[in-house]
């Protein structure tokens, strides 16, 4: 027999033209192919007898949960294999950066008129496009795949183009009849749908942004308009948390959140069960009562979502315009039908710029069932479509946004398909950072959680510290020097969120505080997601008494536990700091003799024998002295200084946008100007102490801390120190400058070797109120940024409200 549109003669037992690959017979299966399950479709059964009788007839399958009403069976991935005949070589066309059309002009052939249009700006580099096609003997996708072209194939060098590109591809459509191109992975064996851009019942154009192996499949239209299920639940398939956006994505993460979704469903969920609620707490014990700890997964669809925000493609809605309603609402049932696979959609609206992403699992009678980050395990979202136009689909670029009333109604539906549009193997390469913790490293901002107990010093937080303090703040810091960033934290305590104080510290109870910590920094005016930690703090009502002790070798020393409410059944084991067995004698005092000079912590942890935990931990600071060294001797062995003023300051203050004010800051000039180290190292020479840290010089870019100073021949007084701080940073037009200079006399130090958690000998030296002003000599400050060579900003310092109890703190300390 001969083909009907190419005329090439062909075997009376053919199913495809092996000429240009239409097809002669409809198939069925072929020997040796597998069936795939696909999703249940609910046909109707036509029968013309004299008069027009329509019998239709309703598969009902029932479906645990989910997909709302009536929801169809789910499906196994759809897989199959094709049989080709010679490949051919149709055109090859280089197409350099300022983009151009190839067209294959052959009257007579089946695909003239195939023609690729490659916008400018699609590739930084000329691309050589190598086309070529395979005509089809034979396929095992069953009955609904029906290809009326060839398997065309193009090859470009790979990777995903800056623009879209349109492919026009000649077939013949009859009325009746919907047609839609899918790639074709012979590997993998699947099918994935291609959007269309136009169609009519001569040709199909379609848009991608990478190319392989694809064919054009046809099928009638009434059999896209029964029941077709992908098989993927709300409640089930997608994530367990809102929607709210991040740092890194202030106005929603809708495109990341839901193309995961998709990614895992098809590439993991198969093997490693449901995504909802798999990484609750990052796959800890489960606390659907916060989202916030979700942070792996959280943190996953904001940085998805931030990939896709640099492919422009994404964000200019222009760029894609399906031809009409039907014709989208037809793609994804053909796509899920001949796929098993749920599909990406594109919401819009055409008279603003707002722009929702969201996952179709389902489609039935002109409805799409959807499944909406903002809405996350709701089964009723859908997108109906009325007289083929499709009603407006109420959401919102984030659930905050919509629970502020700015929610949106999209009118316009596009479907985006699943790897045409977004990279499908970078979401892959962001999974395998989920997996090992590291995701959004790139580009969330890093920090510093630092712990304030009331009256101490601030420090690093880590988890299962001890406090005997009663108030505390937990604050996150920028970890890069120069970040300007303005951070917040909310803090739970066994699963609730509590509530600041008047000055924003919490509250601690005795024993331990399970807290759970969630970071948030400042973008578009709004306090947006970073990341959450949990810490255990122990605040102790323990102690030990005495809390400090000096000493010698000569005595024994007896430490004695002291608490307010010790449980009913508890076990004391104190560990001396010096190397000694561990003392569990259950005994809640303890006496020691120490073998040799120094410092030693002496550490008790307080038991709770009815249930295993700790009660609480305390800690003594004990230094056995060598009775025939003088102070001095013992100042030549601290390597570490450290100064501290905390007063209230006034400064002058110009900006160029503000003008002059002055301003009053509770401040603290510490010595050296970063937390990142909290004391000078130092060198002794005699009576005279020095000290450097940073890099740089007030010349060039960079951080340059110094001090100096001295003491008197006996060590009891710190007779003079001097600290200066000097600091530049220069961008590309501009300057700030830092510098801070202080000076201090005659400060006795009765308390030579101070304590540093708690610093209780170190509070004996410490010099407050009116008397501050006594050992002040001088105190300059000063910052400057110009921009462009004009001065923009600057403040110094002018004065100091002595009377506001200000504190002055100096110290020497040994590193070890």
């Amino acid at each position: 027999m001969f083909c009907n549109k190419c005329g090439k003669e062909i075997s009376d037992e053919a199913t495809f033209c092996t000429g240009c690959g239409t097809q002669t017979k409809t198939t069925g299966d072929s020997k040796g192919f597998r069936k795939p399950r696909i999703p249940v479709l609910n046909k109707k059964l036509i029968t013309i007898i004299g008069t027009v009788i329509i019998l239709i007839i309703v598969v009902s399958v029932a479906w645990p949960s989910g997909g709302g009403d009536d929801a169809g069976s789910e499906t196994e991935a759809v897989t199959g294999s094709i049989d080709l005949g010679d490949e051919m070589n149709l055109v090859t066309e280089t197409i350099d950066p300022s983009g151009g059309t190839i067209i294959f002009d052959q009257p007579g052939d089946s695909l003239d008129g195939f023609q690729i249009e490659v916008p400018a700006g699609a590739y930084a580099n000329p691309r050589q496009f190598d086309v070529s096609y395979s005509p089809i003997s034979d396929h095992s996708f069953g009955d609904d795949f029906n290809p009326i072209s060839p398997l065309i194939s193009i090859e470009n060098g790979g990777g995903y183009s800056d623009e879209l590109i349109h492919v026009t591809i000649p077939v013949e459509v009859p009325e009746g009849q919907f047609a839609m191109a899918f790639i074709y992975d012979e590997v993998t064996g699947t099918l994935e749908g291609v959007p269309t851009v136009y169609l009519d019942e001569n040709s199909i154009t379609v848009a991608t942004r990478h190319f392989s192996d694809f064919i054009i499949s046809m099928i009638d239209d009434y059999l896209l308009m029964g029941d077709i299920d992908s098989g993927f639940k709300p409640g089930v398939d997608d994530w367990q948390f809102t929607n709210r956006g991040s740092y890194i994505s202030p106005k929603g993460h809708c495109w990341g959140q839901s193309t995961t979704a998709m990614w895992y469903y098809v590439e993991k969920s198969a093997s490693e069960g449901s995504l909802y609620e798999l990484y609750d707490n990052n796959g800890n014990a489960k606390t659907p009562n916060i989202w916030q700890d979700d942070s792996l997964g959280y943190r996953l669809a904001s940085t998805v979502q931030e990939d896709e925000k640099t492919n422009r493609i994404m964000l200019d809605i222009s760029k894609y315009v399906a031809p009409n309603d039907k014709l989208t609402y037809k793609s994804f049932a053909y796509a899920m039908l001949l796929t098993g696979e749920p599909q990406y959609v594109r919401i819009r609206q055409s008279n603003g710029n707002s722009v929702h992403a969201m996952v179709v699992y389902r489609a039935k009678d002109n409805v799409l069932y959807i499944a909406d980050p903002n809405y996350p395990a709701n089964p009723d979202r859908k997108i109906e479509m009325i007289n083929d136009t499709f009603k407006p689909y109420n959401s919102g670029a984030n659930f905050e946004a919509i629970q502020r009333g700015e929610g949106k109604a999209y009118d316009k539906i596009d479907y985006l398909a699943k790897t045409t549009f977004i990279n499908w193997d970078q979401i892959g390469v962001r999974w395998a950072e989920l997996e090992n913790g590291t995701i959004g490293n790139d580009r969330f901002p890093p920090y510093q959680l630092n712990f304030v107990p009331i009256n101490l010093d601030r420090f690093p937080l880590e988890d299962g510290i001890s406090t005997d303090a009663k108030v505390a703040w937990i604050e996150a810091v920028s970890s890069v020097n120069g970040a300007n960033i303005d951070w917040n934290t909310k803090v739970f305590r066994d699963g609730t969120l509590l509530k600041w104080n008047a000055d924003g510290s919490y509250d601690l109870e005795p024993g331990a505080n399970n807290l759970g910590i969630v970071v948030y920094a400042k973008a578009n005016n709004r306090y947006k997601y970073v990341d959450f930690k949990y810490y255990t703090i122990y605040r102790d009502t323990l102690t030990i008494e005495p809390a400090v002790l000096e000493g010698s070798l000569e005595e024994a020393h007896t430490f004695v536990a002291k608490d307010e409410s010790l449980p009913k059944n508890v076990r004391f084991e104190w560990d001396m700091g010096d190397g000694s067995p561990l003392q569990m004698d259950g005994s809640d005092q303890i006496s020691h003799q120490f073998t040799d000079h120094g410092k030693y912590y002496v550490t008790l942890t307080v038991y709770d024998e009815d249930t295993g935990e700790i009660h609480g931990r305390a800690t003594a600071e004990v230094l056995i002295r060598d009775q025939s060294g003088s102070v001095l001797d013992y100042l030549h062995q601290q390597n570490l200084a450290h100064v501290i003023l905390n007063t209230e300051m006034i400064f002058h203050k110009w900006h160029v946008t503000l003008g002059e004010e002055m301003a009053t800051y509770t401040y603290e000039l510490a010595a050296p100007a970063t937390w990142a180290q909290s004391s000078f190292p130092i060198t002794w020479d005699g009576t005279s102490f020095y000290g450097e840290l940073g890099s740089g010089s007030p010349e060039t870019i960079g951080t340059l801390n110094t001090i100096q100073g001295t003491v008197s021949p006996d060590g009891t007084v710190v007779t003079s120190i001097v600290t200066s701080y000097r600091f530049r940073d220069e961008g590309t037009d501009w300057i700030t400058t830092r510098s801070k200079d202080m000076e201090f006399a005659n400060i006795p130090l009765e308390c030579w070797y101070p304590a540093s958690e708690p610093p209780e000998c170190s509070k004996s030296t410490w010099i407050r109120g009116d008397a501050v002003q006594q050992h002040v000599v001088k105190i300059e400050v000063e910052e400057q940024t110009t921009r462009n060579g004009q001065l923009e900003y600057d403040y110094s310092y002018v004065s100091t409200n002595w009377s506001a109890d200000p504190t002055l703190i100096v110290s020497f300390r040994r590193s070890d």
